[in-house]
């Protein structure tokens, strides 16, 4: 299969917000076609003295049925329900993602995501140290794209709604959800942390000695 070639640079800036399952399946009627999910293994990676989660940085590792993606990001900023945060993230081939559950050196990356680790922290060993996976279903809505997440750690089932939007419409967008689920008699309640943190939470220490 080839490399997905698509490479961004750029702050990421979305609104997240938590879901029950009711709002959940409501929310997936606003398809204008039947959804279907797309499962996503998110593996994130350290070193064993978790240098990376002690900057506040985070690379990860997702694996889709097509596609697979090599991403770091920022430590986050977060006001009310808007997360803003630098990310650098590169398509990759299924077959090098495979490959990359080994460990690696970042430097001996050459996709993005890894050179601008090196950059900051300069070149260190990686190993995969907590992974989850997440069902996706994205819905065309208003002028954006809502990504709509059923996402399963350990034994607990999360669900969000995550949309992403640029500097001068985020607060129309934010506008826009609070009126769609006020309007629905839905409780908008912004997330109080990622799902990397949500899993760092729940799967802690043992993820953590796992390296």
């Amino acid at each position: 299969m080839m490399a997905v070639m698509n490479t961004h640079t750029n702050e990421e800036i979305e609104i997240k917000c938590s879901l029950d399952a009711l709002m959940y399946r409501e929310i997936l009627k606003l398809s204008p076609y039947r959804p279907v999910p797309v499962l996503q293994e998110n593996h994130f990676f350290d070193t064993v003295k978790m240098y990376l989660l002690k900057k506040k940085w985070v690379l990860r590792l997702r694996i889709e049925p097509e596609n697979a993606y090599l991403t770091t990001k920022g430590p986050e900023k977060l006001l009310d329900a808007v997360y803003k945060r630098i990310e650098y993230e590169s398509g990759i081939s299924r077959h090098k993602a495979s490959a990359l559950l080994a460990g690696f050196d970042l430097a001996s990356i050459p996709e993005t995501a890894c050179r601008e680790l090196v950059k900051r922290f300069g070149d260190r060993f990686v190993v995969p140290f907590l992974s989850f996976c997440n069902e996706r279903i994205y819905i065309p809505w208003k002028s954006w794209r809502l990504e709509i997440d059923k996402t399963t750690i350990n034994d607990s089932i999360f669900y969000e709604l995550e949309a992403e939007a640029g500097n001068d419409d985020i607060d129309d967008l934010e506008a826009e959800l609070r009126e769609m689920f006020w309007k629905n008699g839905w409780q908008f309640r912004p997330s109080n942390m990622s799902k990397f943190k949500r899993a760092l939470d729940i799967m802690g220490s043992e993820a953590c000695g796992s390296v």
